[in-house]
């Protein structure tokens, strides 16, 4: 009876056909469809940057990510980069163009790799000693998928300007 019942079982397996059954996404396809997302987001956190809405980039970084700043000790948490980057951000007019130069998801994990354009420009009446900025760099960014929203949960960059003595 058991082996009745088990040629039954693989009989009917054996039947369906192949295109009904589900296959995971390859990493290729994964890593276009977080790219997509990735890049839209990273438009959003663009725009504002420009408009000075600090709080709302730092919802892009996760309660627990890492933000490994040059040339300081890594901060560890959201309210932490806001303790960081709200009194710079919120100075002057920012703009960063940043480009993703590759992309690779899998599951709910994606690393982005890129460069970067920025700039500042001082307030007018700001003090002598605020400057203009223009650089260039490159960055690394481990993302998280939480609650269906892409997190950063690990940040790293730096300028490609040589190190000053």
């Amino acid at each position: 009876m058991r082996a009745t019942r088990f040629l039954v079982l693989l009989l009917v397996l054996s039947c369906q056909r192949p295109d009904a059954v589900q296959r995971e996404p390859s990493i290729e396809e994964q890593s276009q469809q977080a790219r997509a997302e990735l890049d839209a987001i990273m438009a959003t956190w663009e725009r504002w940057l420009v408009e000075g809405k600090v709080d709302s980039m730092a919802t892009i970084v996760a309660v627990d990510g890492h933000t490994l700043v040059p040339n300081q000790p890594p901060l560890v948490g959201r309210a932490a980069w806001l303790a960081m980057f709200r009194p710079q951000l919120t100075q002057g007019k920012w703009r960063i163009d940043n480009v993703a130069e590759s992309v690779v998801a899998y599951g709910p994990l994606a690393v982005e790799r890129g460069s970067f354009v920025l700039s500042f420009t001082p307030p007018p009446g700001a003090p002598s000693s605020m400057r203009a900025i223009s650089d260039t760099g490159k960055y690394l960014w481990h993302w998280r998928k939480f609650n269906g929203q892409w997190q950063v949960a690990q940040a790293a960059w730096n300028s490609n300007r040589p190190a000053q003595p």
